[in-house]
């Protein structure tokens, strides 16, 4: 049962012209004062351990990161990309996650909360405000029958930023793990850079080979099975370097699918 202090009203934005499909629109959450005001203060408790425990892949919503910065990071390893004599070559991807933050599983949220070591009260009273929740959703003006949640955040929810890039963090993690086995380094003393996160956006850099592309894959779909995401491969797309041959180009984009 749905406390009506959660209950949502939702009011879908058309993100394009001459709208077709559902996905087409963009779900904004109108939340009761009750429920804005208890997340508030949530937040509140939460934003000044965030950067500690978020890594600097991850740009968005973090205080003290900029954008600016990934942009020169992403442009800097293009330029390597584009001017590289490297007989592996390289390869960059753009991934887009489907409806990210309607897919977000609860479960997930959870578990991740534990994982960074939130206090288990405090974890409560962020699963309480996000689960059980039941949204009707306007339409031409009507509203249309309560719904029950049964995964997602709220689009507009001042928490709900935060909880995603807790969650999204295990990808982070993921790519942490393999070390220098996958990125690309824009000098020889540098860093390895494997990717950067913009909030539900990520750039992935390795070098363009199919044991790489397929420890790409396997982190991506088993980050999409723990948190209930999907990759959208219509809008996910991959930039060569330029001594790549043909035959890999084909068979990496047929490995994951992605427009070339």
């Amino acid at each position: 049962m749905c406390d009506k202090w959660k209950e949502t009203l939702v009011v879908l934005i058309p993100k394009v012209k001459n709208l077709i499909l559902p996905i087409q629109f963009l779900p904004i959450s109108l939340c009761l004062s009750t429920y804005k005001i208890l997340e508030k203060v949530l937040l509140n408790r939460m934003v000044p351990y965030i950067s500690k425990l978020i890594s600097y892949e991850q740009v968005a919503f973090i205080k003290g990161r900029s954008i600016n910065d990934h942009v020169l990071i992403a442009q800097e390893v293009i330029h390597k990309l584009r001017n590289s004599k490297s007989s592996k070559g390289f390869v960059a991807f753009k991934i887009d996650m489907e409806q990210a933050y309607d897919s977000m599983g609860w479960t997930t949220l959870e578990k991740a909360l534990h994982y960074f070591g939130f206090p288990y009260y405090f974890s409560k009273l962020i699963l309480n405000c996000i689960q059980s929740s039941n949204f009707s959703i306007s339409i031409n003006g009507s509203l249309s029958k309560w719904i029950e949640g049964q995964c997602g955040f709220r689009q507009g929810c001042p928490l709900s930023p935060y909880l995603f890039i807790i969650c999204a963090q295990l990808l982070s993690n993921a790519f942490k793990q393999k070390g220098d086995a996958l990125g690309v380094r824009v000098s020889s003393n540098g860093p390895s850079i494997s990717h950067l996160l913009y909030v539900d956006d990520v750039i992935i850099f390795s070098e363009a080979t199919l044991k790489a592309t397929k420890e790409i894959k396997k982190i991506l779909d088993n980050f999409c099975s723990w948190i209930g995401l999907s990759i959208n491969s219509n809008k996910s797309s991959m930039i060569f370097s330029k001594l790549v041959r043909r035959r890999r180009k084909k068979a990496i984009n047929r490995l994951l699918g992605f427009n070339p």
